[in-house]
Protein backbone atom coordinates (compact mmCIF):
# COMPACT_ATOMS: atom_id res chain seq x y z
CA UNK A 1 0.00 0.00 0.00
CA UNK A 2 0.99 3.94 -0.40
CA UNK A 3 2.65 6.02 2.14
CA UNK A 4 0.75 8.78 4.16
CA UNK A 5 0.77 10.31 0.53
CA UNK A 6 -0.18 14.32 0.56
CA UNK A 7 -0.63 16.93 -1.84
CA UNK A 8 -0.72 20.60 -1.52
CA UNK A 9 -0.64 23.88 -3.84
CA UNK A 10 0.10 27.09 -4.37
CA UNK A 11 -1.99 28.66 -7.15
CA UNK A 12 -1.65 32.29 -8.42
CA UNK A 13 -3.75 34.65 -10.01
CA UNK A 14 -3.76 37.93 -12.01
CA UNK A 15 -6.06 41.02 -10.58
CA UNK A 16 -8.29 43.45 -12.32
CA UNK A 17 -10.40 46.51 -11.28
CA UNK A 18 -12.59 47.75 -14.00
CA UNK A 19 -10.86 45.77 -17.00
CA UNK A 20 -6.98 47.24 -15.74
CA UNK A 21 -4.64 44.94 -14.38
CA UNK A 22 -3.17 45.61 -11.35
CA UNK A 23 -0.49 45.08 -8.73
CA UNK A 24 -1.36 42.34 -5.97
CA UNK A 25 0.80 43.60 -3.47
CA UNK A 26 -1.41 47.31 -3.76
CA UNK A 27 -4.32 45.56 -2.94
CA UNK A 28 -3.82 42.05 -1.02
CA UNK A 29 -3.11 42.83 2.65
CA UNK A 30 -1.19 39.09 2.95
CA UNK A 31 2.54 38.58 2.52
CA UNK A 32 4.99 35.87 1.78
CA UNK A 33 3.45 33.26 4.57
CA UNK A 34 -0.12 34.51 5.34
CA UNK A 35 -3.11 32.15 3.09
CA UNK A 36 -3.49 35.10 0.92
CA UNK A 37 -0.68 37.23 -0.36
CA UNK A 38 1.72 37.54 -2.88
CA UNK A 39 4.85 36.02 -3.84
CA UNK A 40 8.39 37.06 -4.98
CA UNK A 41 6.32 38.53 -7.68
CA UNK A 42 4.98 40.98 -6.18
CA UNK A 43 2.53 41.78 -8.90
CA UNK A 44 0.68 38.55 -8.71
CA UNK A 45 -1.68 37.18 -6.05
CA UNK A 46 -1.09 33.40 -4.34
CA UNK A 47 -3.63 31.26 -2.30
CA UNK A 48 -1.73 29.07 -0.07
CA UNK A 49 -3.99 26.26 0.97
CA UNK A 50 -3.65 23.48 3.59
CA UNK A 51 -1.49 20.25 2.57
CA UNK A 52 -3.87 16.74 2.46
CA UNK A 53 -6.08 14.96 0.35
CA UNK A 54 -7.40 16.60 -2.81
CA UNK A 55 -11.19 17.27 -1.39
CA UNK A 56 -8.50 19.31 1.95
CA UNK A 57 -7.48 21.14 -0.24
CA UNK A 58 -10.38 22.39 -2.09
CA UNK A 59 -12.21 22.75 0.54
CA UNK A 60 -8.95 25.05 2.14
CA UNK A 61 -9.13 26.96 -1.12
CA UNK A 62 -12.42 27.42 -1.26
CA UNK A 63 -12.30 29.07 2.26
CA UNK A 64 -9.41 31.20 1.04
CA UNK A 65 -11.21 32.96 -1.61
CA UNK A 66 -14.23 33.45 1.19
CA UNK A 67 -11.58 35.74 2.25
CA UNK A 68 -9.79 37.11 -1.15
CA UNK A 69 -13.80 38.32 -2.30
CA UNK A 70 -13.84 40.19 0.96
CA UNK A 71 -10.61 41.67 0.34
CA UNK A 72 -11.00 42.01 -3.15
CA UNK A 73 -14.83 42.95 -3.63
CA UNK A 74 -14.11 45.10 -6.26
CA UNK A 75 -11.37 43.23 -8.35
CA UNK A 76 -12.23 40.16 -10.97
CA UNK A 77 -9.48 37.51 -10.52
CA UNK A 78 -7.89 35.03 -13.08
CA UNK A 79 -5.58 32.11 -13.44
CA UNK A 80 -4.16 29.81 -16.25
CA UNK A 81 -0.96 30.75 -17.40
CA UNK A 82 -1.18 34.49 -17.37
CA UNK A 83 -2.30 37.28 -19.65
CA UNK A 84 0.04 40.34 -18.06
CA UNK A 85 2.81 37.98 -15.71
CA UNK A 86 3.34 34.19 -16.23
CA UNK A 87 1.65 32.37 -13.34
CA UNK A 88 1.63 28.80 -12.20
CA UNK A 89 0.04 26.50 -10.45
CA UNK A 90 2.65 24.04 -8.73
CA UNK A 91 1.93 20.86 -6.99
CA UNK A 92 2.99 19.98 -3.60
CA UNK A 93 4.31 16.21 -2.83
CA UNK A 94 5.04 14.46 -0.04
CA UNK A 95 5.01 10.40 0.61
CA UNK A 96 6.24 10.02 -3.09
CA UNK A 97 9.64 10.36 -5.06
CA UNK A 98 10.34 12.69 -6.91
CA UNK A 99 11.60 10.34 -10.08
CA UNK A 100 11.59 11.76 -13.46
CA UNK A 101 9.47 8.55 -14.70
CA UNK A 102 6.56 10.16 -12.81
CA UNK A 103 6.86 13.25 -13.17
CA UNK A 104 7.01 12.42 -16.82
CA UNK A 105 3.34 10.78 -15.92
CA UNK A 106 2.42 14.45 -14.40
CA UNK A 107 3.29 15.78 -17.68
CA UNK A 108 1.27 14.03 -19.67
CA UNK A 109 -2.12 14.15 -17.36
CA UNK A 110 -1.77 17.63 -15.94
CA UNK A 111 0.56 20.04 -17.56
CA UNK A 112 0.42 19.44 -21.45
CA UNK A 113 -3.89 19.43 -20.87
CA UNK A 114 -3.40 22.68 -19.05
CA UNK A 115 -1.03 24.10 -21.53
CA UNK A 116 -3.41 23.54 -24.36
CA UNK A 117 -6.56 25.47 -22.78
CA UNK A 118 -4.54 28.47 -21.47
CA UNK A 119 -1.99 31.14 -22.72
CA UNK A 120 0.72 29.25 -22.54
CA UNK A 121 1.95 29.75 -26.21
CA UNK A 122 1.97 32.96 -25.66
CA UNK A 123 2.93 34.37 -22.24
CA UNK A 124 5.60 31.98 -21.72
CA UNK A 125 7.05 31.36 -25.30
CA UNK A 126 10.45 33.14 -24.07
CA UNK A 127 10.52 31.97 -20.62
CA UNK A 128 12.10 28.75 -19.15
CA UNK A 129 8.80 28.85 -16.48
CA UNK A 130 6.66 26.44 -16.56
CA UNK A 131 8.80 23.46 -18.69
CA UNK A 132 7.73 20.29 -18.81
CA UNK A 133 9.11 18.06 -15.83
CA UNK A 134 10.17 21.17 -13.64
CA UNK A 135 10.22 20.55 -9.93
CA UNK A 136 12.07 21.77 -6.89
CA UNK A 137 13.00 20.26 -3.17
CA UNK A 138 10.94 21.54 -0.77
CA UNK A 139 11.60 20.78 3.05
CA UNK A 140 8.35 18.29 2.98
CA UNK A 141 9.09 16.48 -0.36
CA UNK A 142 9.05 18.46 -3.33
CA UNK A 143 6.89 19.93 -5.76
CA UNK A 144 5.71 20.34 -9.36
CA UNK A 145 6.23 23.03 -11.15
CA UNK A 146 5.56 22.83 -14.37
CA UNK A 147 1.68 23.67 -14.44
CA UNK A 148 0.07 26.52 -15.07
CA UNK A 149 -2.83 27.70 -12.77
CA UNK A 150 -5.94 25.85 -12.30
CA UNK A 151 -8.19 27.46 -9.98
CA UNK A 152 -10.43 28.91 -12.57
CA UNK A 153 -13.40 27.05 -11.70
CA UNK A 154 -13.78 24.41 -8.86
CA UNK A 155 -14.94 21.83 -11.31
CA UNK A 156 -11.11 22.28 -12.79
CA UNK A 157 -9.23 22.19 -9.31
CA UNK A 158 -11.25 19.16 -8.10
CA UNK A 159 -10.02 17.58 -11.44
CA UNK A 160 -5.96 18.76 -10.89
CA UNK A 161 -5.95 17.76 -7.67
CA UNK A 162 -7.53 14.18 -8.06
CA UNK A 163 -5.77 13.55 -10.54
CA UNK A 164 -2.44 14.12 -9.33
CA UNK A 165 -3.14 12.68 -6.17
CA UNK A 166 -4.12 9.64 -7.87
CA UNK A 167 -1.11 8.72 -10.26
CA UNK A 168 0.98 9.90 -7.09
CA UNK A 169 -1.00 6.64 -4.93
CA UNK A 170 -0.03 4.06 -8.05
CA UNK A 171 3.12 5.55 -8.16
CA UNK A 172 3.86 5.00 -4.99
CA UNK A 173 2.11 1.80 -4.52
CA UNK A 174 3.93 -0.15 -7.87
CA UNK A 175 6.30 2.45 -9.90
CA UNK A 176 2.94 2.98 -11.87
CA UNK A 177 3.01 5.37 -14.57
CA UNK A 178 1.07 6.35 -17.92
CA UNK A 179 1.73 7.58 -21.33
CA UNK A 180 -1.99 8.60 -22.46
CA UNK A 181 -4.86 10.44 -20.81
CA UNK A 182 -6.82 7.56 -22.29
CA UNK A 183 -4.63 5.26 -20.33
CA UNK A 184 -5.14 6.70 -17.24
CA UNK A 185 -9.27 7.13 -17.52
CA UNK A 186 -9.10 3.19 -18.50
CA UNK A 187 -6.80 2.40 -15.44
CA UNK A 188 -8.96 4.37 -12.55
CA UNK A 189 -12.01 3.17 -14.40
CA UNK A 190 -11.08 0.00 -12.69
CA UNK A 191 -8.84 0.53 -9.64
CA UNK A 192 -10.19 3.70 -8.49
CA UNK A 193 -13.36 4.07 -8.80
CA UNK A 194 -14.57 6.70 -6.42
CA UNK A 195 -11.69 9.15 -7.91
CA UNK A 196 -13.04 8.29 -11.34
CA UNK A 197 -15.61 10.10 -11.63
CA UNK A 198 -14.02 13.39 -10.84
CA UNK A 199 -10.77 12.14 -13.05
CA UNK A 200 -13.62 11.33 -16.40
CA UNK A 201 -15.44 14.99 -15.50
CA UNK A 202 -12.06 17.07 -15.69
CA UNK A 203 -10.79 15.56 -18.50
CA UNK A 204 -14.82 16.70 -20.29
CA UNK A 205 -14.24 19.49 -19.64
CA UNK A 206 -10.95 19.95 -21.02
CA UNK A 207 -12.04 18.31 -24.12
CA UNK A 208 -15.08 20.86 -24.11
CA UNK A 209 -13.26 23.65 -23.70
CA UNK A 210 -10.53 22.56 -26.79
CA UNK A 211 -13.34 21.90 -28.96
CA UNK A 212 -14.98 25.71 -28.08
CA UNK A 213 -11.05 27.15 -28.07
CA UNK A 214 -11.93 28.25 -24.85
CA UNK A 215 -8.87 29.48 -22.47
CA UNK A 216 -8.77 29.32 -18.88
CA UNK A 217 -7.99 32.95 -18.63
CA UNK A 218 -11.23 34.06 -19.24
CA UNK A 219 -13.12 32.42 -16.50
CA UNK A 220 -13.27 34.87 -13.30
CA UNK A 221 -12.74 33.19 -10.63
CA UNK A 222 -14.71 34.59 -7.98
CA UNK A 223 -17.87 33.86 -10.29
CA UNK A 224 -16.54 30.21 -10.91
CA UNK A 225 -16.44 29.66 -7.58
CA UNK A 226 -20.02 31.25 -6.76
CA UNK A 227 -18.60 33.77 -4.26
CA UNK A 228 -19.92 36.95 -6.08
CA UNK A 229 -23.47 35.60 -6.19
CA UNK A 230 -23.82 32.48 -2.87
CA UNK A 231 -22.25 34.27 -0.23
CA UNK A 232 -22.71 31.76 3.39
CA UNK A 233 -25.61 30.32 2.21
CA UNK A 234 -26.67 28.75 5.30
CA UNK A 235 -22.67 27.52 5.69
CA UNK A 236 -22.97 25.56 2.13
CA UNK A 237 -20.68 25.85 -0.26
CA UNK A 238 -22.32 24.78 -3.38
CA UNK A 239 -19.13 23.44 -3.97
CA UNK A 240 -20.02 20.58 -6.38
CA UNK A 241 -23.66 20.57 -7.40
CA UNK A 242 -25.37 17.63 -9.22
CA UNK A 243 -28.96 17.86 -10.67
CA UNK A 244 -31.14 14.83 -8.88
CA UNK A 245 -32.20 13.47 -12.38
CA UNK A 246 -28.49 13.09 -12.99
CA UNK A 247 -28.11 10.23 -10.52
CA UNK A 248 -26.13 7.08 -11.62
CA UNK A 249 -24.47 8.70 -14.57
CA UNK A 250 -20.90 8.55 -13.24
CA UNK A 251 -21.26 4.93 -12.47
CA UNK A 252 -22.56 4.15 -15.96
CA UNK A 253 -19.82 6.11 -17.30
CA UNK A 254 -17.45 3.90 -15.49
CA UNK A 255 -18.91 0.68 -17.05
CA UNK A 256 -19.18 2.46 -20.25
CA UNK A 257 -15.75 3.03 -20.18
CA UNK A 258 -14.57 -0.45 -19.38
CA UNK A 259 -16.39 -1.80 -22.32
CA UNK A 260 -15.10 0.75 -24.33
CA UNK A 261 -11.12 -0.10 -23.56
CA UNK A 262 -12.01 -4.01 -24.09
CA UNK A 263 -13.64 -3.13 -27.62
CA UNK A 264 -11.44 -0.60 -28.66
CA UNK A 265 -10.14 -2.33 -31.77
CA UNK A 266 -14.10 -1.99 -33.33
CA UNK A 267 -13.61 1.68 -33.49
CA UNK A 268 -10.30 2.01 -35.49
CA UNK A 269 -10.63 4.41 -38.46
CA UNK A 270 -13.97 5.96 -37.29
CA UNK A 271 -15.28 9.66 -37.24
CA UNK A 272 -15.80 11.25 -33.94
CA UNK A 273 -18.51 12.90 -32.55
CA UNK A 274 -19.68 14.43 -29.15
CA UNK A 275 -22.67 13.29 -27.27
CA UNK A 276 -23.64 14.24 -24.02
CA UNK A 277 -25.55 11.72 -21.44
CA UNK A 278 -28.02 12.56 -19.39
CA UNK A 279 -30.37 11.32 -17.04
CA UNK A 280 -34.10 11.93 -18.07
CA UNK A 281 -36.41 13.14 -15.09
CA UNK A 282 -38.17 11.06 -12.46
CA UNK A 283 -41.51 12.28 -13.75
CA UNK A 284 -40.64 11.66 -17.65
CA UNK A 285 -41.47 7.50 -17.57
CA UNK A 286 -41.36 4.60 -14.91
CA UNK A 287 -40.19 2.59 -17.35
CA UNK A 288 -36.67 1.45 -18.61
CA UNK A 289 -35.90 3.96 -21.60
CA UNK A 290 -33.10 5.30 -23.36
CA UNK A 291 -33.95 8.73 -25.28
CA UNK A 292 -31.94 9.52 -27.82
CA UNK A 293 -31.98 12.49 -30.38
CA UNK A 294 -33.96 12.40 -33.80
CA UNK A 295 -30.09 12.26 -35.29
CA UNK A 296 -29.10 9.43 -33.23
CA UNK A 297 -32.58 7.57 -33.45
CA UNK A 298 -33.44 8.23 -36.97
CA UNK A 299 -30.07 5.92 -37.87
CA UNK A 300 -30.63 3.32 -34.89
CA UNK A 301 -34.64 2.79 -36.96
CA UNK A 302 -33.54 -0.67 -37.36
CA UNK A 303 -31.63 -1.13 -34.06
CA UNK A 304 -34.11 -3.25 -31.95
CA UNK A 305 -33.06 -3.62 -28.13
CA UNK A 306 -35.21 -5.90 -26.23
CA UNK A 307 -34.60 -5.09 -22.58
CA UNK A 308 -35.02 -1.31 -22.78
CA UNK A 309 -37.37 1.02 -24.58
CA UNK A 310 -35.55 3.58 -27.00
CA UNK A 311 -37.52 6.43 -27.43
CA UNK A 312 -37.22 9.98 -29.36
CA UNK A 313 -37.15 13.29 -27.72
CA UNK A 314 -36.16 16.52 -28.54
CA UNK A 315 -33.13 17.54 -26.46
CA UNK A 316 -29.47 16.95 -28.29
CA UNK A 317 -28.28 14.47 -25.75
CA UNK A 318 -28.89 10.73 -24.77
CA UNK A 319 -30.90 10.59 -21.72
CA UNK A 320 -31.62 7.77 -19.39
CA UNK A 321 -34.63 7.13 -17.62
CA UNK A 322 -35.02 7.17 -13.90
CA UNK A 323 -35.38 3.34 -13.47
CA UNK A 324 -32.80 2.56 -15.93
CA UNK A 325 -30.34 4.68 -14.15
CA UNK A 326 -30.84 2.54 -11.04
CA UNK A 327 -30.07 -0.80 -13.12
CA UNK A 328 -26.14 0.60 -14.03
CA UNK A 329 -24.96 -2.81 -15.84
CA UNK A 330 -27.80 -2.82 -18.17
CA UNK A 331 -27.64 0.87 -18.82
CA UNK A 332 -24.21 1.04 -19.44
CA UNK A 333 -24.80 -2.23 -21.89
CA UNK A 334 -27.93 -0.40 -23.61
CA UNK A 335 -25.27 2.83 -23.91
CA UNK A 336 -22.41 0.49 -24.87
CA UNK A 337 -24.99 -0.90 -27.79
CA UNK A 338 -26.24 1.78 -29.11
CA UNK A 339 -22.23 2.99 -29.59
CA UNK A 340 -21.49 0.30 -31.22
CA UNK A 341 -24.05 0.37 -33.76
CA UNK A 342 -24.29 3.99 -34.70
CA UNK A 343 -22.85 3.62 -38.07
CA UNK A 344 -19.05 4.37 -38.40
CA UNK A 345 -18.87 6.72 -36.01
CA UNK A 346 -17.37 6.79 -32.44
CA UNK A 347 -19.94 8.55 -30.01
CA UNK A 348 -17.72 10.71 -27.29
CA UNK A 349 -19.45 10.44 -24.41
CA UNK A 350 -19.46 13.70 -22.16
CA UNK A 351 -20.60 13.07 -18.69
CA UNK A 352 -23.25 15.72 -16.84
CA UNK A 353 -23.26 18.56 -19.61
CA UNK A 354 -24.66 20.68 -16.76
CA UNK A 355 -21.53 20.77 -14.94
CA UNK A 356 -18.84 20.76 -18.26
CA UNK A 357 -20.89 23.61 -20.03
CA UNK A 358 -21.03 25.73 -17.00
CA UNK A 359 -17.80 26.36 -17.47
CA UNK A 360 -18.33 27.49 -20.72
CA UNK A 361 -21.29 29.54 -20.25
CA UNK A 362 -19.79 31.83 -17.27
CA UNK A 363 -16.89 32.58 -20.21
CA UNK A 364 -19.86 33.89 -22.42
CA UNK A 365 -21.41 35.45 -19.91
CA UNK A 366 -18.23 37.57 -18.52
Amino acid sequence: MSPNIMIGADPEFEIYRDNRYIYAANVIRGGLTSRLGTDACSSIGEIRPHPGTPEEVIQSIDTILDEGYRQLRNCKIYSGAGTNDPIGGHIHFSGVSNDPDFRRTLDVLIGIPLRDISNHASIRSHSSYGNLGEYRVQPHGWEYRTPCSWISHPYIAEGVLTVAYEAAKMYADNYKTFNTISEFIAYTSINSTTAFPKIKKFYDIIHSLLIHNRKLEEVEIFQAWKKSRYENVQGSKLLFHWRRSDDGIPEIMRLVEIRRMHNAHKYANFTTIDVQIVGASIDRTHLDVVFLPEAIRSRLSMMHLCKVRIRHWDLAQIGISHPLRAKTELAAEVISEIRWRFPKTYLYLIEAPIQVNEVIRMIEEA
